[in-house]
């Protein structure tokens, strides 16, 4: 648990040197981010923003990423799904030794936890949303897009069009934090 506060404060730090600002969900003059990439749920208890799925070819995986936030206390995405694919997963990433060399491996996780008011990342090399198994290959030319949706622990549902666009480096502190992670 020390780890995921350390994660998730690291993570705030990170979004907010990197030029990415927590927004509340009024929509008034100074969100950054176009309503498209932005979503929140009917009772306005969770905001999903700066969400996108990477490219991938049909009967393989891929993974989408996107920021959360819960506006309410024990809240946690503990499900998604998405008609694309075989299968959807929660994972998290971690760093295994094997003879002497790390090496980057997935599990699946019950639930991400959403702590009230903290921006919580899903990105490459931390959480993130599996899909298994695409249904058809998914492309970052023209405007493709992924229906996800999401459902969290208090029993809201978010549905997404997921953005496909290719891979986006996170910054060097959200790598990090993505390291000690394991």
């Amino acid at each position: 648990m020390r780890f995921l506060s350390f994660f998730i404060g690291v993570s705030t730090l990170c979004a907010s040197l990197y030029g990415v600002q927590a927004h509340s969900v009024s929509g008034k003059k100074g969100d950054e981010f176009p309503k498209s990439l932005k979503q929140e749920s009917a009772d306005n208890t969770v905001l999903v923003e700066r969400y996108w799925a990477r490219p991938g070819k049909k009967g393989q995986n891929t993974a989408v990423y996107m920021t959360l936030k819960s506006y309410v206390e024990a809240n946690a995405l503990v499900k998604a799904s998405s008609p694309l694919c075989r299968e959807v997963q929660v994972h998290s990433t971690f760093e295994e030794v094997i003879e002497g060399t790390p090496v980057q491996k997935m599990r699946e996780v019950e639930a991400i936890d959403l702590p009230k008011g903290h921006d919580v990342l899903l990105m490459p090399g931390g959480f993130h949303i599996m899909l298994i198994g695409l249904h058809k290959d998914l492309s970052s030319e023209g405007s493709e897009t992924v229906p996800v949706t999401l459902t969290f622990k208090m029993g809201q549902t978010l549905d997404l069009a997921v953005p496909v666009r290719k891979d986006k480096k996170p910054c060097s502190c959200c790598e990090e934090a993505a390291k000690k992670k394991a």
